[in-house]
């Protein structure tokens, strides 16, 4: 299983979505699995409803990290278009790595001290509506 999360993050520095060399260090991990984030205020679609702002909370539930925890903190930030379902921007933390994020329609690219790629979706309710649950799929290196 251990093998599973280095070949994961080996394809995404062969797609370019990580350097192709990480630095050696005992705080390296990966993680790779599909959860559930959670937002504290409704996300819409743009000019359904107003720009996102407040915290998110990911946990893993299926897979998950190897060596840290399996929950991500993070928060909206204001960007130039606002925060919606389909684009936002923020922060994010897994223990003391932290990176940034942005999205593309269902496409989050995370850089920093959590690098990688993840696919969000609408869990329940509706972005036209606003939603607060979002199911997430995963692979990262915290570096």
């Amino acid at each position: 299983m251990k093998h599973t999360w280095r070949i994961a993050a080996a394809a995404l520095a062969v797609a370019g979505a990580l350097p192709a060399s990480l630095p050696a260090s005992a705080s390296n991990d990966s993680c790779v699995g599909q959860g559930r984030a959670e937002t504290n205020n409704l996300v819409f679609y743009p000019a359904l409803g107003p720009s996102a702002t407040g915290s998110v909370r990911m946990t893993f539930e299926v897979g998950g990290c190897v060596i840290h925890s399996n929950v991500a903190i993070g928060a909206f930030t204001a960007g130039p278009v606002g925060n919606y379902c389909g684009h936002s921007t923020g922060v994010v933390s897994i223990d003391h790595h932290t990176g940034t994020w942005a999205t593309a329609a269902t496409v989050m690219v995370i850089n920093g001290g959590i690098n990688g790629v993840a696919q969000v979706t609408p869990s329940s309710g509706s972005c036209a509506g606003g939603t607060r649950s979002f199911r997430v799929v995963a692979s990262v290196v915290l570096v």
